[in-house]
């Protein structure tokens, strides 16, 4: 089976662990990227979000930063039994990962799910399936990874994009949502090499 929304190419569904049901694109970032972000998932003592299904209700996203020069790093939110957590995962050379919590406390982390959700963070497609798209491995990566109802995804945006679109905006609306929630300083923008 296929995943299909629009215009917008479908993803090949395969059957993972436990029944979860896996939409991994079929791009060279795919593996190119994993490589450290698994090794960043097995520091942080992570679990694989591709290693089985969630209870029910519960989900998980990870927004992962990846670039040649730096150590992957990123956003881990989920929703565990009705309640909601999110910490930001640094690397500092050499050392073991440092975790953050939000800046503006765990109170309003409600909000922070009902705008990723405006954004339609469980949704978005692969950059790779939209209309026209021009992929290339350069600039920072934003790498999404969700866990929710049975279902495993993950997609890959860069900050360096040949032509915007609404998922590029919606993508950098939730880079900057995250970076407020937590006082970091703004990741790269997903910036248009070919103008506006």
């Amino acid at each position: 089976p296929t995943r299909t929304a629009g215009g917008i190419a479908s993803i090949p569904e395969s059957q993972g662990n436990n029944g979860l049901r896996l939409y991994i694109p079929q791009a060279s970032w795919e593996p190119m990227l994993f490589g450290p972000i698994n090794e960043s998932v097995r520091q942080a003592n992570l679990a694989d979000l591709r290693s089985g299904s969630l209870p029910d209700l519960d989900l998980e996203v990870r927004v992962w930063i990846c670039s040649g020069t730096k150590p992957v790093h990123g956003f881990v939110l989920t929703k565990v039994k009705g309640r909601d957590s999110a910490i930001y995962l640094g690397l500092v050379p050499g050392t073991s990962y440092f975790v953050k919590n939000p800046a503006n406390g765990t109170r309003q982390l409600y909000d922070l799910w009902a705008d990723l959700t405006k954004q339609e963070i469980l949704s978005l497609p692969d950059a790779s399936q939209l209309r026209g798209a021009i992929t290339e491995n350069t600039g920072e990566s934003y790498v999404f990874e969700t866990n929710s109802e049975g279902v495993y995804r993950t997609y890959r945006y860069t900050s360096q994009v040949a032509r915007k679109s609404k998922e590029t905006e919606q993508v950098r609306t939730i880079v900057s949502l995250l970076c407020a929630q937590f006082g970091i300083a703004q990741l790269q923008s997903l910036e248009s090499d070919a103008g506006n």
